[in-house]
């Protein structure tokens, strides 16, 4: 993570100033996490002057940045708070599934979320609103509420409220798109097989 590596400032000047035609999307944008709070606030407000979206990848950030810093090693996200008090669109997913930059990696957004509570210090509603309504934002799509006329897209996990479904995440799930069920993933009971061997003491 290089603090002189700002190179936003470049993508927002050039979004401003009318030089890219479409949305324009920003991804990681680590270096701007470790930046003083002045610099944020600034760089953040002009972000959002210019309808630039970031998407804050927390699974590979956390894995991949201040490796090797064995002292107060930053957390490797963007300036998130600093970005939503401006009005930026926030989206978060994760870019790196099982490969060679996060070995780990799953496409899962409740798991997301999570990170973005606990390492970005979201609420749980703020931090499903970067993965769902935010990550539609950033992508051109319409606005989805469950109310008659919205888009049907949707997904269904079990919990009692917003944070117990984030912290459990559980597998049990139903994904609605353009009004058809596309997936429905069931959860049994059973006896899950041990891979190891015995140890003889």
């Amino acid at each position: 993570m290089n603090v002189d590596a700002l190179s936003l400032r470049e993508l927002v000047s050039a979004a401003g100033a009318g030089r890219l035609s479409r949305g324009v999307v920003a991804s990681h944008c680590v270096s701007l996490g470790v930046q003083t709070p002045d610099v944020q606030r600034e760089i953040a407000a002009a972000v959002a002057a210019a309808g630039v979206a970031i998407v804050t990848l927390p699974q590979t950030n956390l894995f991949l940045q201040a490796r090797g810093v064995t002292c107060s090693p930053a957390r490797g996200l963007t300036a998130i708070r600093a970005l939503l008090d401006a009005g930026v669109v926030l989206a978060a997913g994760a870019d790196n599934v099982r490969d060679p930059f996060n070995p780990l990696g799953r496409c899962d957004p409740l798991e997301t979320a999570a990170l973005l509570v606990l390492a970005g210090h979201l609420t749980p509603q703020e931090a499903w609103e970067a993965v769902s309504s935010g990550a539609r934002r950033a992508m051109g799509l319409p606005a989805v509420a469950l109310e008659p006329d919205a888009p049907a897209e949707i997904l269904a996990v079990r919990g009692r409220s917003l944070a117990e479904a984030i912290t459990r995440a559980s597998e049990e799930r139903i994904v609605v798109h353009a009004g058809r069920c596309v997936s429905r993933t069931v959860v049994t009971g059973g006896v899950m097989p041990v891979i190891g061997a015995a140890i003889d003491r």
